[in-house]
Protein backbone atom coordinates (compact mmCIF):
# COMPACT_ATOMS: atom_id res chain seq x y z
CA UNK A 1 0.00 0.00 0.00
CA UNK A 2 2.83 2.50 0.92
CA UNK A 3 4.25 1.60 -2.89
CA UNK A 4 1.13 2.82 -4.33
CA UNK A 5 0.85 6.10 -2.31
CA UNK A 6 4.09 6.81 -2.96
CA UNK A 7 3.36 6.44 -6.81
CA UNK A 8 0.27 8.84 -6.62
CA UNK A 9 2.11 11.23 -4.64
CA UNK A 10 4.90 11.78 -7.19
CA UNK A 11 2.44 11.72 -10.51
CA UNK A 12 0.45 14.64 -8.84
CA UNK A 13 3.81 16.59 -8.84
CA UNK A 14 4.48 15.98 -11.99
CA UNK A 15 2.42 18.57 -14.11
CA UNK A 16 1.74 16.54 -16.76
CA UNK A 17 -0.24 19.13 -18.20
CA UNK A 18 1.00 22.72 -18.92
CA UNK A 19 -0.64 25.85 -20.67
CA UNK A 20 0.82 26.52 -24.07
CA UNK A 21 0.57 29.53 -26.44
CA UNK A 22 2.28 30.09 -29.71
CA UNK A 23 1.47 32.42 -32.17
CA UNK A 24 3.19 32.90 -35.27
CA UNK A 25 4.02 36.79 -35.68
CA UNK A 26 5.62 39.67 -33.48
CA UNK A 27 4.69 43.53 -33.39
CA UNK A 28 6.51 45.31 -35.41
CA UNK A 29 7.46 41.96 -37.97
CA UNK A 30 7.14 42.10 -41.87
CA UNK A 31 5.47 39.09 -42.84
CA UNK A 32 5.17 37.59 -46.52
CA UNK A 33 2.83 34.73 -47.05
CA UNK A 34 1.53 33.24 -50.24
CA UNK A 35 -1.96 32.85 -51.65
CA UNK A 36 -3.68 30.17 -49.94
CA UNK A 37 -1.23 30.30 -47.05
CA UNK A 38 -1.48 31.45 -43.35
CA UNK A 39 -0.62 35.21 -43.19
CA UNK A 40 -0.64 35.00 -38.89
CA UNK A 41 -2.42 31.82 -36.31
CA UNK A 42 -2.47 31.95 -32.88
CA UNK A 43 -2.40 28.39 -30.56
CA UNK A 44 -3.90 28.28 -27.35
CA UNK A 45 -4.11 25.06 -24.89
CA UNK A 46 -2.96 22.48 -22.79
CA UNK A 47 -0.34 20.97 -24.06
CA UNK A 48 0.51 17.17 -22.36
CA UNK A 49 4.13 16.33 -21.78
CA UNK A 50 4.30 12.59 -21.62
CA UNK A 51 2.97 12.44 -25.25
CA UNK A 52 4.43 15.64 -26.76
CA UNK A 53 0.80 16.70 -27.63
CA UNK A 54 -1.12 19.80 -27.52
CA UNK A 55 -4.72 17.40 -25.31
CA UNK A 56 -7.00 20.22 -26.15
CA UNK A 57 -7.17 23.82 -27.50
CA UNK A 58 -8.04 26.20 -30.28
CA UNK A 59 -6.46 27.71 -33.14
CA UNK A 60 -7.05 31.12 -34.88
CA UNK A 61 -5.94 31.94 -38.23
CA UNK A 62 -5.94 34.62 -41.00
CA UNK A 63 -5.08 33.37 -44.94
CA UNK A 64 -4.96 35.17 -47.51
CA UNK A 65 -6.67 34.55 -50.43
CA UNK A 66 -5.65 36.94 -53.20
CA UNK A 67 -6.55 40.62 -54.64
CA UNK A 68 -9.24 41.92 -56.78
CA UNK A 69 -8.29 45.49 -58.12
CA UNK A 70 -8.21 47.23 -54.93
CA UNK A 71 -9.85 44.79 -52.78
CA UNK A 72 -7.87 42.21 -51.29
CA UNK A 73 -9.24 39.20 -49.85
CA UNK A 74 -8.49 37.13 -46.28
CA UNK A 75 -9.98 34.20 -44.75
CA UNK A 76 -10.33 33.97 -41.19
CA UNK A 77 -10.83 30.42 -39.66
CA UNK A 78 -11.31 28.54 -36.61
CA UNK A 79 -9.84 25.25 -35.32
CA UNK A 80 -9.46 23.04 -32.13
CA UNK A 81 -7.52 20.34 -31.02
CA UNK A 82 -8.46 17.01 -29.67
CA UNK A 83 -5.29 14.81 -28.62
CA UNK A 84 -2.71 16.60 -30.78
CA UNK A 85 -5.10 16.54 -33.85
CA UNK A 86 -6.05 20.16 -35.13
CA UNK A 87 -9.93 19.92 -36.49
CA UNK A 88 -11.61 22.86 -37.65
CA UNK A 89 -14.70 24.14 -36.26
CA UNK A 90 -17.50 24.29 -38.42
CA UNK A 91 -19.43 27.56 -39.16
CA UNK A 92 -16.24 29.60 -38.03
CA UNK A 93 -14.94 30.34 -41.09
CA UNK A 94 -15.32 33.78 -42.44
CA UNK A 95 -14.39 35.47 -45.83
CA UNK A 96 -12.93 39.71 -45.18
CA UNK A 97 -12.63 41.76 -48.11
CA UNK A 98 -10.33 45.37 -47.45
CA UNK A 99 -11.13 47.81 -49.84
CA UNK A 100 -6.87 49.46 -50.44
CA UNK A 101 -8.24 52.77 -51.76
CA UNK A 102 -9.53 53.23 -48.76
CA UNK A 103 -6.13 53.09 -46.94
CA UNK A 104 -3.37 50.68 -46.05
CA UNK A 105 -4.00 49.80 -42.91
CA UNK A 106 -6.92 46.69 -41.97
CA UNK A 107 -8.23 45.41 -38.83
CA UNK A 108 -9.89 42.26 -38.06
CA UNK A 109 -10.88 41.76 -34.31
CA UNK A 110 -7.72 42.96 -31.85
CA UNK A 111 -5.67 42.30 -34.88
CA UNK A 112 -4.16 45.02 -36.55
CA UNK A 113 -2.13 44.94 -39.97
CA UNK A 114 0.08 47.36 -42.84
CA UNK A 115 -0.24 46.50 -46.32
CA UNK A 116 3.05 47.00 -48.27
CA UNK A 117 2.14 44.58 -51.22
CA UNK A 118 -0.55 42.66 -52.60
CA UNK A 119 -1.30 40.99 -55.45
CA UNK A 120 -2.71 37.66 -56.60
CA UNK A 121 0.62 35.18 -55.75
CA UNK A 122 1.39 37.12 -52.19
CA UNK A 123 0.94 39.92 -49.43
CA UNK A 124 3.65 41.63 -47.52
CA UNK A 125 2.60 43.33 -44.53
CA UNK A 126 3.35 44.26 -41.11
CA UNK A 127 1.87 43.36 -37.78
CA UNK A 128 0.83 46.70 -36.05
CA UNK A 129 -0.75 45.29 -33.36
Amino acid sequence: MKKIFVLLLLCSACNWNVDYFNKSYEIGQELKSNIGASMIYVDEGVYNKPNNIIAKGSRIELVYSGREGNVIKVMYREYFYRLGALYIKDGFTQNLQYNLSDGNEIVFQNKKFRVIEANNQFIRFIVLE
